[in-house]
């Protein structure tokens, strides 16, 4: 990697206006920010520059440049380092993905790489400890959701690091109801016809994100579903409360949804009353530190 991997200084927008230029002269850069909030110093780079740069040009100039982006939840961060705004970045001319899996991170990075269009990689940084075995042959499509578990009962739609938390809450349930869980992958576009097709069997939706309700993934699903007319019974979301981030555990105990609160809000809409709710016992571990969890033992 020697002179492939620069350690560059603390400039964003330089940087990231460098590497559109690169991208727009036929390289393919990597751009890597520690934090979302880091990256919002070179929106005019991404998203007025590479976002547009084909459109203006006859799409004759592609600017293939991937940006990776980590994001989300960490323990202790607070409110000023813990943004979780996928939003900010749905923008014709850009494709936004979120792995939730280390497979889903290696093959949709190499994917991004790969793809003519700028790619904002968005990491969520609570799943940095994941464990899983990975096919190098695996090459994921940016713009597609994945069902990672068939179910006929209710489809859970999660994003990020909530894939996770639905799958263990699919196991939990597992004696009780039917859950088909569907990794997001692509926040911009929305793979619309996979969630539809899941919601055509199951006729319940439920969307859990990491983040803020408002103008977020799962409100954008939401409203597809509202507006698409296919008759789903039951839709709900489950997301943070819409205030920023706490910075103390005894303030964030109840601020992310976990496994628990997911499976038993699928009970609720499942309408199981004899089923008794999971009590909330998290451990500290649980709720403030990343899981380590192998994924394999979920799917």
């Amino acid at each position: 990697f020697l002179g492939r991997v620069h350690d560059t200084p603390c400039s964003e927008a330089a940087i990231t206006g460098m590497a559109v230029g690169m991208a727009a002269m036929g390289l393919r850069p990597i751009v890597h920010h520690g934090r979302i909030e880091f990256s919002l110093y070179a929106m005019d780079a991404i998203l007025t520059q590479a976002a547009k740069w084909n459109f203006m040009f006859g799409s004759g100039y592609p600017v293939p440049m991937t940006v990776r982006i980590a994001l989300g939840r960490q323990w202790g961060n607070g409110p000023q380092h813990t943004i979780n705004s996928k939003g900010l970045f749905a923008m014709p001319g850009l494709k936004v993905v979120c792995p939730s899996t280390p497979q889903a991170a290696y093959s949709l990075l190499v994917a991004a790489v790969a793809d003519n269009n700028p790619v904002i990689y968005l990491e969520p940084r609570w799943s940095y400890k994941l464990k899983e075995e990975i096919d190098s042959a695996i090459i994921m499509d940016l713009n597609a959701a994945r069902v990672l578990s068939t179910g006929t009962d209710i489809t859970v739609v999660a994003v990020g690091d909530m894939v996770i938390e639905a799958l263990k809450a699919a196991k939990m349930l597992e004696d009780y109801v039917s859950v088909e869980v569907i990794d997001l992958v692509s926040v911009y576009p929305i793979d619309e016809s996979t969630i539809l097709d899941s919601t055509d069997k199951t006729r319940r939706l439920l969307v859990c994100e990491s983040s803020t309700y408002p103008y977020s993934a799962a409100s954008q699903i939401v409203e597809c579903i509202g507006m698409s007319g296919r008759g789903v019974r039951v839709v709900d979301a489950l997301t943070c409360p819409d205030y920023a981030c706490p910075t103390a555990p005894s303030l964030t105990d109840d601020y992310y949804p976990t496994a628990i609160t997911i499976a038993n809000q699928i009970l609720e809409m499942c309408h199981l009353g004899a089923v008794i709710p999971f009590e909330r016992n998290e451990t500290f571990a649980q709720l403030n530190l990343p899981p380590t969890d192998n994924v394999s033992d979920l799917l």
